[in-house]
């Protein structure tokens, strides 16, 4: 029985932003079946030679790492003698992985320098491994899986309902990601709502009080506690995550220039002379 696997760009699948899914061709007695490896790439960046992701990809390691394992499954389950159609029901798990998607998704935002949301991402799938055990698909993932979850959250972790809506948010993020890029045929959320977040009241400061936090003598190590919270108040609250990778370099000409951890755009906010003179 002739057979093979070879992975290809499903190219009438192409989205919006130009990206193209990679899928599994398993061919077997002249049958062919289709999975897609939930990994997708900009045509350019595709080496059909060595059927891999080229290394200029920002994260080519982990996707070649994912459709490289998918297409060594298949090679296997057809030294078994199993038809294309078998083959693909047993990689459906496997292409389905939940925590090799989530694993993909996070070294995404290492190499794009994300690393606030790295963490938090990290900490949602180390909660999701809690609860639903080491290995998981997509297929499990339901709304009793998500209502699971959610009192997992609540009861076990005493996590507050916005800590709670958070968490769930990030892997209803990751879903609607696998939907597009057709690891998964159906919303999980699709008949789950998430708990409704609480308005938390935070205290304002007044400018006379600021002004006095500005001009009290304070310790060195609580002065430069002062300090981070001036200069963040008077950049139109630069998140502390970003405060603490800025640079001297990175204030100049009146203005702060830095790549938000969180999105990873490029801001530049105007700062008044008490935020220059905090820089110096």
């Amino acid at each position: 029985m002739s057979s093979s696997v070879k992975l290809i760009l499903r190219e009438p699948k192409k989205t919006k932003s130009g990206e193209i899914p990679i899928y599994l061709r398993i061919t077997a007695d002249t049958r062919s079946n289709f999975i897609a490896t939930g990994a997708k790439v900009a045509k350019e960046y595709w080496n059909e030679t060595k059927q891999e992701v080229r290394s200029s990809h920002r994260i080519a390691d982990a996707l070649n790492s994912r459709i490289k394992g998918l297409k060594t499954r298949a090679e296997k389950e057809l030294l078994k003698g199993k038809s294309s159609q078998e083959v693909k029901q047993a990689l459906q798990g496997a292409a389905g992985d939940f925590v090799l998607f989530f694993e993909t998704y996070i070294q995404r935002l290492v190499r794009t320098e994300q690393f606030w949301e790295e963490r938090k991402f990290r900490t949602t799938l180390n909660k999701c491994q809690e609860c639903w055990g080491k290995n998981i698909s997509w297929k499990h993932i339901d709304s009793l899986a998500l209502e699971k979850f959610e009192l997992f959250l609540r009861r076990d972790k005493k996590n507050g309902i916005n800590t709670t809506r958070k968490e769930l948010s990030r892997i209803r993020r990751l879903s609607k990601l696998a939907l597009r890029q057709g690891v998964i045929s159906t919303d999980p959320f699709q008949k789950y709502d998430l708990p409704r977040g609480e308005r938390t009241e935070r205290r304002k400061l007044s400018l006379e009080e600021m002004e006095a936090l500005r001009n009290v003598e304070l310790d060195s190590f609580s002065a430069i506690a002062r300090d981070v919270f001036l200069f963040s108040f008077y950049s139109a609250g630069v998140r502390f995550g970003d405060l603490c990778s800025l640079k001297v370099a990175d204030v100049k000409d009146g203005r702060v220039k830095y790549k938000a951890a969180k999105t990873g755009k490029p801001i530049s906010v105007p700062i008044p002379p008490q935020a220059q003179e905090i820089a110096k």
